[in-house]
């Protein structure tokens, strides 16, 4: 009985896990990999530190004041602000549960070619699985979602850092990739090195993640006597994001890079577990693709509704005829890109991109509320955190730049 407790009391942090780490994050950091070897790991770290720093700001927010962010976005700064976020989260979204399914699907499709005389359409996979997804949506709750995530992303975790112990490079390697650098660009691969690490630092240092958070803190009932409890549960989010993270960097710099081959397709993502499992890598790395993948693709369909029902300052019910709507729509829409025979990994990329470029409005809302005595009032910040989160705001800007360039760059190149 405390073991199941205790597992409870973990689960605000493991579902952070799973839906930072999912498709999302296996395709920016295996393409990371993939191109640039380990050279991009200085972004994982910087940004797995200011998360978790965000993830306990944005907590002990709630914590104190009992509101999420949003609430306090509508009641304290201007209703319309609040709508602007809800309206930009909504084109990221539409477009990350494109991506996703869109990956899944090709892996799957990948998977079944090896083990069927014929192989199952991209098509078909992503019909299947919505079709499950949805009857899931239409027959669960959150509760249910939460604790099902939670053993995906258990699955998915182990299974990469075994890998890890089978592809692990010179140390001197993984330090030298500690140092910030801007890598040049690989000619074969269809995303500029610019965008590449803005989706990095989207996928890591997540909006979306920090504005559920505080969701989960005020559905959790947590208070401020909490606040030991809440950074424990932040610590682990932050040091699963990273280890799993580096893994799959390292595993694609290991696999793909030693080969001098780019990552433009998810199919190509298979060969990461070969040095652990051989042939069967093929069936373990889809099936944790899948795993990976509906761990963050499921949250994602929730996210509108979640927000919208925020904003609303009610707690969200996914069974209402318009949430039903909202679900449903969102779950088709991840049919279209194996329908249209897209490029699910360039959508995945410019999706997280965008993450990055609003992150710099959403550090802006919380340095602001945060400093306010009458909402914080003793525990409003500190010198120390003044100067933490002026920092983020300058490594949002950059990094929100650097995203705003890169999209532009990839967008051009689909005209030119």
């Amino acid at each position: 009985m405390k073991l199941k407790k205790l597992f409870y009391s973990f689960l605000p942090g493991i579902f952070l896990i799973g839906y930072n780490i999912g498709t999302g994050s296996v395709t920016s950091m295996s393409k990371s990999g993939a191109n640039y070897g380990t050279s991009l790991l200085w972004t994982v770290a910087i940004s797995c530190l200011i998360t978790y720093y965000l993830i306990t700001h944005f907590s002990r927010f709630t914590l104190v004041t009992g509101m999420t962010v949003l609430e306090a976005v509508r009641k304290h700064l201007h209703p319309w602000l609040t709508w602007f976020f809800l309206g930009a989260i909504s084109i990221i979204i539409i477009g990350a549960v494109m991506g996703v399914m869109g990956v899944i699907a090709d892996v799957l499709e990948a998977w079944s070619w090896q083990v069927f005389e014929t192989g199952i359409p991209s098509v078909i996979w992503a019909i299947f699985l919505s079709t499950l997804i949805l009857l899931f949506f239409w027959t669960g709750n959150t509760n249910s979602v939460k604790t099902m995530l939670s053993y995906l992303v258990i699955l998915m975790f182990f299974a990469l850092m075994a890998n890890l112990f089978f592809v692990i490079p010179d140390i001197k390697i993984i330090l030298q990739g500690l140092i910030p650098s801007i890598p040049k660009d690989v000619v074969q691969s269809d995303n500029s090195a610019l965008l590449i690490m803005a989706s990095m630092v989207g996928t890591t240092v997540s909006v979306i993640v920090f504005l559920i958070r505080s969701i989960l803190v005020k559905e959790s009932d947590w208070t401020v006597a909490d606040i030991k409890a809440q950074k424990r549960d932040a610590r682990l989010s932050v040091i699963g994001m990273f280890l799993v993270s580096t893994a799959i960097m390292v595993s694609a710099a290991a696999t793909l890079h030693a080969r001098q081959l780019a990552m433009n397709n998810a199919s190509e993502m298979i060969p990461l577990l070969e040095p652990l499992l051989g042939t069967a890598s093929i069936t373990v790395m889809a099936f944790g693709i899948l795993a990976a993948g509906l761990s963050s693709h499921i949250p994602n369909i929730m996210v509108i509704p979640w927000l919208l029902s925020d904003i609303k300052s009610e707690k969200c019910n996914l069974k209402t005829p318009l949430n039903r709507t909202i679900i449903t729509a969102l779950t088709l829409a991840g049919i279209t890109i194996p329908l249209f025979n897209a490029k699910p990994v360039f959508v995945m990329l410019l999706s997280q991109g965008l993450l990055a470029i609003l992150l710099p409005a959403i550090v802006g809302v919380i340095f602001y509320l945060t400093s306010s005595g009458q909402l914080m009032k003793e525990h409003r910040n500190k010198t120390k955190d003044t100067i933490i989160l002026a920092f983020i705001l300058l490594f949002a800007l950059f990094m929100g730049g650097v995203g705003l360039v890169g999209f532009i760059k990839d967008m051009l190149s689909l005209i030119v």
